[in-house]
C-alpha cells in the first residue's frame, strides 16, 4: 500500500518554515496602461474578438481593441460577471459566454463579424441563479454530441448546473444540476480522468467544511457526476484552480493558490497520479497577511516548453519560472507595489512578437478608497 498523501495544511506550514528568497528576473517587464477607470469585474478574457489576428482584451461591460496606437475601450454589454470567448455559434468568429450579476440570466453574446464587431445577446436560462451572483461560465461538449454545450455556477449557494445544447443551433436548452456546496468561487473545464470528455474543476470557500476546497466532478457515462475532493484545509477561502499539464507527463494536473483566514496563503499545484487519478500536493510559495495571493495566470512565459505560473499578492505580480517536470522553480518579479487586490491576470501574446505578455487588473488602496486600473505587461524576452 502506498503511503498517505501529506495534506495541504501539512504542506503550508512547512513551507512557511522553509521559504527562501527569490531569485531576481533579467529584464524587466514594461507596464503599460490600459485602462485607468475600468468595470469591478472579476474574470478577464483575452483573445481576437475582431478577427484581426491580434488578441483584444474582455474586462466586465467592455471590451478593448488591440490597436497599433494601444487599446481602445468599445461597449460589450450591462453584464460583468464571468465571460468566456468561444465560436459558439460556428461561424468563424469568438462569440462570448457568461453570467450576470445579482438577478442573473445565463447568456451567450452573439459576435455579428463587423469591424468592429457588436454582440447579440441571447438568454439561456434566468430561474437557476437569480438569488445571488453568478460565478462565471465554460464552455465544452460535455455529453459528446459534437456540439458546444455550457456550465453555470453560482456563488453563495454553490450551485453549478450545466446547459444541453439540445437541438445543436444554440436554439434550445435545458438545465441539469452538477452539484451543490460551499461558496463557490471559480470553476473550469478540463479532463482529469483521461477518458476524453470534459470534467468539472471547482474552487470553493471552506470555512469549518474541511477537505472541500477544491473537488473535481467525474463527468461519468450517462451524464451521472462523480465527486472527488481535491484537499483543503477546513478554514480556507480557496482563490482560485487552473487544470494544467505542469510536470510534462501528458495528463491534467492542478494548479492552485489559497488564503486561509488566519493570513497564510499558498501557491501551488495537484499533481496528478496514476490511471484512475489520484492527486498529490506540491506548496511552491507561502506568505501571509497582507501580502496573500490572488489570482493567476498559467503560461509558458520563457518559452521552453514547460508552463509557468504567472501569480498576484499584495506585493504585487511575479511568475513561477517552471525549471522543469515541474520538481523545480525560479521566482521573479514583475511588478513590484502595494496591491490592495488583483482580481484578474491572464496571458496572450499582446504585442505581436512570438512570445507571452500578461494582462491584469490592479486594485490599489488610496485615501481608504479602491482605485482601479487595467494594465498589460510586455515579456521581456
Amino acid at each position: 500500500m502506498a503511503p498517505p498523501m501529506p495534506s495541504l495544511s501539512r504542506l503550508v506550514a512547512a513551507a512557511l518554515l522553509l521559504s527562501l528568497p527569490a531569485r531576481a528576473q533579467v529584464g524587466p517587464w514594461a507596464q503599460h496602461s490600459i485602462d485607468s477607470n475600468p468595470s469591478s469585474s472579476l474574470h478577464m478574457a483575452l483573445g481576437d474578438l475582431d478577427g484581426d489576428g491580434d488578441a483584444d482584451l474582455l474586462n466586465g461591460a467592455a471590451w478593448y481593441e488591440n490597436r497599433p496606437a494601444g487599446f481602445q475601450r468599445r461597449f460589450l454589454t450591462s453584464s460583468s460577471h464571468g465571460r468566456e470567448l468561444h465560436d459558439l455559434d460556428r461561424d468563424g468568429d469568438l462569440d462570448v459566454a457568461g453570467t450576470d450579476g445579482p438577478n442573473s440570466a445565463v447568456y451567450w453574446l452573439e459576435n455579428d463579424g463587423g469591424a468592429p464587431p457588436t454582440f447579440a445577446q441571447h438568454v439561456i436560462a434566468t430561474s437557476l441563479l437569480h438569488l445571488h451572483n453568478g460565478a462565471g461560465a465554460r464552455v465544452g461538449d460535455l455529453d459528446s454530441d459534437g456540439d458546444p454545450d455550457l456550465v453555470a455556477g453560482e456563488v453563495v449557494r454553490g450551485y453549478l448546473w450545466w446547459h444541453e445544447n439540445l437541438a445543436g443551433d444554440l436554439s434550445s436548452w435545458v438545465a441539469r444540476p452538477i452539484w451543490d456546496g460551499p461558496v463557490l468561487n471559480g470553476f473550469e473545464l478540463a479532463d482529469l480522468d483521461g477518458d476524453g470528455d470534459p470534467d468539472v474543476l471547482a474552487s470553493a470557500t471552506t470555512f469549518q467544511r474541511p477537505g472541500q476546497g477544491y473537488t473535481w466532478y467525474e463527468n461519468r457515462p450517462g451524464l451521472a457526476w462523480g465527486r472527488h475532493p481535491l484537499g483543503g484545509r477546513g478554514n480556507e477561502e480557496e482563490r482560485q484552480a487552473r487544470p494544467v499539464d505542469l510536470d510534462g507527463d501528458g495528463d491534467t494536473d492542478v494548479a492552485f493558490t489559497t488564503t486561509s483566514f488566519d493570513g497564510t496563503s499558498a501557491v501551488g499545484w495537484f499533481e496528478r497520479r496514476g490511471p484512475r487519478p489520484q492527486f498529490q500536493a506540491h506548496v511552491l510559495a507561502t506568505t501571509i497577511a497582507p501580502n496573500r495571493f490572488g489570482r493567476f495566470a498559467v503560461a509558458d512565459l520563457d518559452g521552453d516548453g514547460a508552463q509557468d505560473l504567472a501569480r498576484t499578492s499584495g506585493r504585487g505580480i511575479g511568475w513561477s519560472r517552471n525549471l522543469g517536470g515541474g520538481a523545480s522553480w525560479a521566482d521573479h518579479a514583475i511588478l513590484l507595489d502595494t496591491l490592495h487586490n488583483t482580481p484578474a491576470v491572464e496571458a496572450a501574446d499582446l504585442d505581436g512578437d512570438g512570445d507571452l505578455d500578461l494582462a491584469a487588473r490592479l486594485d490599489r488602496l488610496t485615501g481608504g478608497s479602491s482605485v482601479r486600473s487595467l494594465a498589460w505587461f510586455e515579456n521581456p524576452r
